[in-house]
């Protein structure tokens, strides 16, 4: 296995020097590669956390990464701030080893990799070859959940039925809820760039368009049939009600939309067993519902009496077990936007990513009414951020590997669409 990381190592590091943005591409492209795990000099490593470090060193030497860019970011002194947090949280956790670890794989990486790519994507062709590299990883993903769906292939016990037969898809993650979170704000990053007006100005072009269009619905409905085969409902919920909101606000799929709510409707009134489906997901009667309810009680009462650090990074399934009820394992997270940054970040930390949300919806704000950038994908990455906001009320949708750098992606791309120019006279459907 060693053999096998340094061969794709020094292969990355060949493709980097040549192409540093293709470096980025398969970077992006293989986010779920933190799965390969290894260590260095004793350091615990994965292979996604490797590539990103190879890639930011040779964009250094070949003086590729643009720190003016960085120091007159709109987010420069949030993300500051969220360093030094997670620092301090380093220091006061109790568990200051797994805590350092999480620092640097969920903060520094990611944050390097921010800057490799605001520093990088400087035309429309380069950021949308980013958007393909994030739908590469939906498309194996997706392929190897369907299989897995027919075969049980490489299923955990967990999630199979009693029969032996799959009950949620896993792909090649951990868990089902893993693809939601990763696949929901992907999802709602292609309906956006559906209804953003084709590159191609020639005729003879238009068929490379169509291609294009053909295989961004491909990939949305993988994505969408993979999440609802992992029972992912966090993602499943948080997409519909993102898309309706999308549906509405583009001109084109308006009316479609509102006939589909009209079907809904009344598939409501007159569907006894969809709507104590709903309604048991609603009022806490699901079962994980109802364990995450506990979750949330209990780390009410640690937060009080740790309210101003929290637990430290990597220190809730230490900090939380006094205030534990016994009734259900411990969780390494509470399964709750607020209550995780809470937790792992204190109460500077919860005000630190505030106030990076602020900026950025004020970012993607500007850039809409002012014409710069694209106003289909401003309006988009607003959307991305609410649906990764609504699944974080009863999920993690930070702190993992590749999430924390799918969380930074979007921020860059919010900087980089700013400096990039579109013909915003064709987005007539917004």
């Amino acid at each position: 296995m060693i053999y096998l990381i340094i061969i794709l190592a020094i292969t990355f590091a060949i493709i980097s020097w040549k192409r540093p943005l293709w470096g980025a591409y398969i970077i992006t492209a293989g986010l779920p590669s933190f799965l390969l795990r290894f260590k260095t000099f004793g350091i615990p490593m994965t292979f996604l956390e490797s590539m990103v470090l190879i890639l930011f060193l040779i964009c250094l030497i070949r003086k590729q990464i643009d720190f003016r860019k960085f120091f007159k970011s709109p987010f420069f002194w949030p993300m500051t701030v969220i360093l030094v947090v997670a620092s301090i949280s380093v220091l006061v956790s109790p568990d200051r080893v797994g805590g350092l670890g999480i620092w640097k794989a969920y903060f520094v990486e990611p944050m390097l990799f921010w800057l490799i790519l605001t520093s990088q994507i400087r035309s429309r062709k380069a950021l949308e070859g980013l958007f393909w590299a994030l739908g590469a990883s939906i498309l194996y993903l997706a392929i190897i959940g369907l299989f897995q769906q027919f075969t049980a292939w490489n299923m955990p016990q967990a999630f199979l039925k009693p029969s032996g037969g799959v009950d949620r898809i896993v792909s090649i993650l951990n868990y089902p809820n893993a693809l939601g979170l990763y696949f929901g704000p992907i999802i709602i990053l292609y309906l956006g760039w559906l209804f953003v007006p084709s590159l191609y100005e020639r005729e003879g072009a238009r068929r490379a368009e169509g291609f294009n269009v053909v295989l961004k619905l491909i990939i949305l409905i993988l994505a969408v049939v993979t999440i609802l085969l992992a029972h992912s409902y966090g993602a499943i919920i948080s997409v519909a009600v993102i898309s309706w909101v999308m549906g509405i606000v583009y001109k084109k799929t308006r009316w479609y939309v509102v006939g589909l709510t009209v079907l809904s409707g009344l598939a409501w009134l007159f569907s006894g067993q969809l709507r104590s489906f709903v309604m048991a997901k609603l009022f806490a009667k699901d079962y994980s519902l109802f364990v995450r309810s506990l979750i949330w009680k209990e780390t009410w009462v640690m937060l009080k009496a740790n309210w101003f650090f929290g637990a430290g990074l990597n220190g809730y399934h230490l900090k939380i077990l006094p205030y534990h009820l016994k009734t259900f394992e411990v969780f390494p997270y509470p399964h709750n936007i607020l209550f995780n940054f809470w937790s792992e970040l204190g109460i500077m930390g919860v005000v630190a990513f505030a106030w990076l949300f602020i900026k950025y919806i004020w970012i993607n704000v500007k850039n809409f009414f002012k014409g710069q950038g694209s106003k289909i994908l401003s309006f988009t990455y607003v959307a991305i951020l609410a649906q990764m906001i609504i699944h974080g009320l009863v999920d993690v949708p930070y702190f993992k590997n590749d999430l924390s750098m799918l969380f930074w992606i979007v921020m860059a791309v919010a900087v980089v669409n700013g400096g990039i120019v579109w013909n915003n006279k064709e987005e007539k459907s917004i």
